[in-house]
């Protein structure tokens, strides 16, 4: 690189770049996960990694359209949307608080206990 500097010299051409040396180079062992190698992980990591596989898997496919990208990104802020405005039905794991402090005052929010508000670990 010193050298091409010195040679004011600003493109090379892609004969001579090896495939091992660049950036994008997409590895077929670089996806591979091996879910026996962690036995600790928790029911929630592998739901999260089931989804997360799926939504690359759909990344993948839209690389390269630029009207599938944005298709994407409509659908994902219609999830977040729907997310945030969410009603637990008695299926979820909703843990209620264990004390009344939490309780709204003068109509303002409320700063929550940490102690008291449900974590996502299990």
């Amino acid at each position: 690189m010193l050298v091409l500097a010195q040679k004011n010299i600003q493109t090379v051409n892609d004969r001579y770049v090896l495939r091992r040396w660049r950036k994008n180079v997409n590895r077929r062992h670089s996806n591979i996960f091996f879910a026996g190698g962690y036995p600790h992980m928790t029911e929630e990591y592998k739901k999260f990694q089931e989804v997360e596989k799926k939504f690359q898997q759909c990344i993948e496919i839209a690389m390269g359209s630029s009207e599938k990208l944005e298709f994407i990104n409509e659908r994902c802020n219609e999830m977040k949307d729907a997310l945030v405005n969410w009603v637990p039905t008695t299926s979820d794991n909703v843990q209620p608080s264990q004390t009344t402090e939490n309780t709204q005052v003068g109509g303002r929010t409320p700063i929550l206990n940490p102690v008291v508000t449900a974590t996502r670990t299990a």
